[in-house]
């Protein structure tokens, strides 16, 4: 089973916690019917003495925002170091050094300011302690969208795979894309993966660095280069290969790392032991990362269009 423990527990998080809050979801509750109240009667979801007082409604606005990040950056999720549960309190470590904490069910300033974040990674303008804008629900409902038709094509391109023998070069280029080389590759035995991940570290430059999600900085070359077959290790820097490969200022690493995966894919494709591996991960991988998400945008989306109805305070 793949391990990445990052990403699997930030997801099994909102889905334990939307559960406290599941009245909500029906537009018969009186908490349905007050949350569809402020939000088409208000412009900031501050200005609604009975909202900041609705446990219930804060739970739902707080997993909202993290549903709309659970994608960020890809299914790996490198824009978080850690993320961890003590009673009613989340703690998110982001990879960039800061810390954002704050309780379920409770509208205050550790909340606004994880939303300062949320805003941040999305691209919406918002100063820390500012109010929280009712509009920022159709936003979250394009994000969630978006995510749900990605999850819909990784769903379709991994059962393409799956139901496949033999790969054309084209069938290896199109398994070359965001999320699914990361998806493919972490299909793989960690000893296949291992290996493939110390002949990587050949073509890394000398003096190349890296951050870590823990904060360290270290060199590329030796990093890759020195040996493991501990999941969790082997996951990180699956994550750092990928961010590698696609971001435009490190064209002459992708350069000469992609005819080494696209080998690399091909031969395990068409191994027998190795491809029967990577189909029973993949099915894994559906079920914790893909089936999970898309039925929690699923939710969210349906109900944000619920909320949105001009009869839904009625």
């Amino acid at each position: 089973m793949i391990n990445l423990p990052v990403s699997i527990s930030y997801i099994q998080i909102i889905s334990d916690w939307i559960k406290t809050c599941e009245t909500i979801f029906d537009p018969q509750s009186e908490v349905h019917q007050q949350f569809a109240h402020v939000i088409q009667t208000h412009t900031f979801f501050d200005d609604d003495k009975t909202f900041n007082g609705n446990r219930y409604a804060i739970i739902y606005l707080q997993l909202l925002f993290l549903t709309a990040l659970s994608m960020h950056g890809g299914l790996s999720m490198p824009i978080l170091s850690k993320v961890a549960v003590s009673q009613d309190e989340i703690s998110l470590s982001w990879r960039h050094g800061y810390l954002d904490k704050f309780n379920f069910g409770y509208y205050n300033h550790d909340f606004k300011k994880f939303v300062s974040t949320f805003k941040n990674f999305v691209g919406i303008p918002y100063q820390t302690g500012a109010k929280i804008p009712v509009d920022i629900m159709g936003k979250c409902h394009h994000i969630m969208l978006v995510f749900t038709r990605k999850l819909m094509d990784y769903n379709a391109r991994i059962h393409y795979i799956q139901n496949k023998n033999r790969f054309s070069d084209e069938d290896i280029s199109a398994c070359l894309s965001e999320d699914i080389l990361f998806l493919i590759l972490s299909a793989l035995p960690s000893n296949k993966l291992a290996d493939l991940l110390f002949v990587i570290g050949d073509i890394m430059p000398q003096d190349a660095m890296l951050t870590t999600r823990d904060g360290y900085k270290m060199k590329l070359k030796p990093y890759f280069k020195e040996i493991s077959q501990n999941m969790e290790v082997l996951m990180e820097k699956l994550a750092f290969l990928c961010e590698l490969f696609f971001i435009p200022d490190h064209q002459s690493i992708r350069a000469k790392a992609q005819p080494i995966l696209e080998t690399n894919l091909k031969t395990s494709l068409e191994s027998d032991s190795i491809s029967q591996h990577i189909r029973h991960e993949l099915t894994a991988i559906q079920k914790t990362h893909i089936e999970c998400r898309m039925g929690l945008c699923g939710i969210f989306l349906q109900h944000i269009q619920t909320l949105l109805s001009p009869t839904a305070a009625r």
